[in-house]
């Protein structure tokens, strides 16, 4: 059986082959088969395992540790106890918009992004630039949720152009959803491209802006799912079909949301029901949430059933090469590319490779 002793790392790994002496003509001695470990070169961050830099208690990296860790804590208790959230919502209400509705989003906004640039800077004191990258998709998530918000904040009711373009398609999308659901839907636009389409069934009417069109959802889903595939061994035309096939089925999946509220609107007493308001500010986001966190699981399981249906199918840059020689169990060699992946397994079991290692192995008179 394959083993290793000592402190595991990911670089590092001591492998023992058990295996029996086999005859070599060098000085009549047996020696091992060789076997060549050829670690991977890349440093201990690019593997997956962050090593802490604060070595002195009295260092620069220290002091801005401590002052990072404690800035966190020092917000929620000024945002809660010390009105600073009434200050952020007045300056909005005043300089911004006065619209409450739109405005009352601030003082989240302005938390998700403090929290997001305090996370950084908490990564980075402890593990230094290396950790930007490791950390990368709780920093994006937290920052682009903020910055959804910042930008309804500063342009509300399908001011925002550039994501505004897409809701027409998606109402159009909804109204068809409606349509086979037997109810009769009806649209009507604006003259501009910053006007929201208003979406009608019978006496219920929801006007769609860009927020309630599931373009956060976009946004979401393309960084997760290009982190993903980023780190995954997945082929890069295949990568292109997943992330095209998951954004239609996510944009799909915003049209769906928008038909089910309309359809709790028109059974609950009104677009402005507790009903259709619940769903839509709480339960309609599952629905985009739920797929985009399904995707990546159903592409790794996708993946290892066609190479459970095709034998021998083995994916590009996983695994690794391993020649087993004569005396060397097979279930050893497979435990071996499956215990450390990391690991580029070659044995050689030429004379000439033998020779050597015996030579190294002798002993200095």
């Amino acid at each position: 059986m394959l083993a290793y002793s000592g402190v595991y790392h990911p670089a590092q790994h001591i492998v023992q082959l058990r295996s029996q002496f086999v005859p070599d003509d060098v000085g009549g001695k047996n020696v091992l088969p060789v076997l060549r470990v050829a670690h991977d070169t890349r440093n201990d961050s690019e593997l997956g395992e962050l090593r802490p830099k604060i070595s002195k208690l009295k260092s620069l990296r220290t002091i801005l540790f401590t002052v990072f860790l404690s800035l966190p804590t020092i917000y929620v208790i000024g945002s809660n106890y010390y009105g600073w959230n009434g200050a952020f919502l007045n300056f909005a209400l005043s300089k911004i918009n006065s619209d409450y509705n739109i405005s009352r989003y601030t003082p989240l906004a302005i938390e998700y992004l403090v929290f997001a640039a305090l996370f950084v800077a908490i990564a980075f004191a402890t593990y230094g630039v290396a950790s930007l990258r490791n950390y990368s998709i709780t920093a994006v998530f937290i920052g682009l949720i903020g910055s959804i918000y910042t930008i309804n904040n500063l342009y509300p009711y399908g001011l925002f152009t550039p994501f505004q373009i897409l809701v027409p398609t998606t109402t159009s999308l909804a109204a068809g959803f409606l349509s086979m659901m037997g109810y009769h839907a009806s649209i009507s636009f604006g003259q501009s491209l910053a006007s929201m389409p208003v979406l009608s069934v019978g006496q219920v009417q929801a006007s769609v802006a860009w927020p309630c069109s599931g373009i956060d959802s976009l946004l979401i889903y393309s960084v997760t799912i290009l982190l993903f595939l980023k780190s995954s061994a997945v082929p890069w035309k295949q990568r292109i079909g997943y992330f095209v096939f998951g954004a239609v089925v996510t944009y799909l999946i915003n049209a769906l949301r928008i038909a089910t509220i309309i359809t709790i609107a028109v059974n609950s007493g009104g677009i402005n029901s507790a009903a259709a308001t619940a769903f839509h500010d709480y339960y309609g986001p599952l629905y985009s949430i739920s797929w985009i966190i399904s995707y990546p699981l159903l592409i790794i399981a996708t993946r290892s059933l066609w190479t459970r249906v095709i034998p021998g199918r083995v994916e590009p840059n996983q695994g690794s090469s391993i020649s087993r020689p004569e005396g060397v169990i097979g279930s050893d060699a497979l435990l071996a590319t499956s215990s450390f992946p990391r690991l580029r397994l070659t044995l050689a079991s030429s004379k000439s490779s033998c020779f050597r290692l015996a030579k190294k192995l002798r002993p200095r008179s």
